[in-house]
């Protein structure tokens, strides 16, 4: 993978970053699509979609470490109105938990595929933290990125990787608030 792109950060008293990779899907199997259980017809149409890591350097440790990324997905193919959506891991579904991942430092890793001939996909990803770490469902942005693919004709090709701004991340919030009632998306002003 090719580094896209570095984001800067500081929090808790600690200089961070975040080094987000793509690449493009040439090979379903090292990215783990055969263990995902999911209908042939999407592994067979993975290859040219993106494929988007995100690292996150961050010398806390323990609870000070404590980070998740929200990632939120408009996804609209000719024939449906498009699907917007907060992208959490399919176990995790119905859960009221907006994070696709979390945990002490964590990585960010998306690998979409779809099998219309026509589509766009736009994703925002932000690494966010908790004020108090775990105790309360508030949750503040850090830094992210904007990311995604058109698929024309069958063939997808990727968008670049670039910056989120805070404006970014209050559009994330306003439609993260009606998803995800009991939690508290701050603005991006408040950190």
């Amino acid at each position: 993978m090719d580094e896209a792109l570095r984001l800067d950060f500081t929090l808790r008293g600690f200089l961070g970053s975040v080094r987000v990779m793509a690449a493009v899907n040439d090979d379903p199997v090292r990215w783990g699509y055969h263990l995902l259980g999911v209908d042939q017809a999407i592994v067979d149409a993975a290859p040219g979609h993106p494929v988007v890591q995100a690292d996150v350097d961050f010398p806390a440790e323990g609870y000070a470490a404590e980070l998740a990324w929200i990632q939120v997905v408009s996804h609209s193919v000719p024939t449906e109105p498009t699907r917007v959506i907060c992208d959490v891991p399919p176990q995790m579904t119905g859960s009221s938990m907006p994070f696709m991942s979390y945990g002490t430092r964590p990585t960010f890793f998306d690998a979409p595929a779809d099998t219309v001939p026509f589509s766009q996909f736009r994703a925002t990803a932000f690494l966010t933290h908790s004020p108090d770490v775990l105790m309360t469902k508030v949750v503040a942005p850090i830094c992210g990125f904007r990311w995604g693919f058109d698929k024309i004709a069958g063939e997808p090709t990727s968008r670049p990787v670039t910056p989120a701004e805070p404006a970014d991340w209050d559009r994330m919030a306003q439609q993260l608030r009606p998803l995800y009632p009991a939690w508290d998306f701050l603005p991006a002003s408040a950190t």
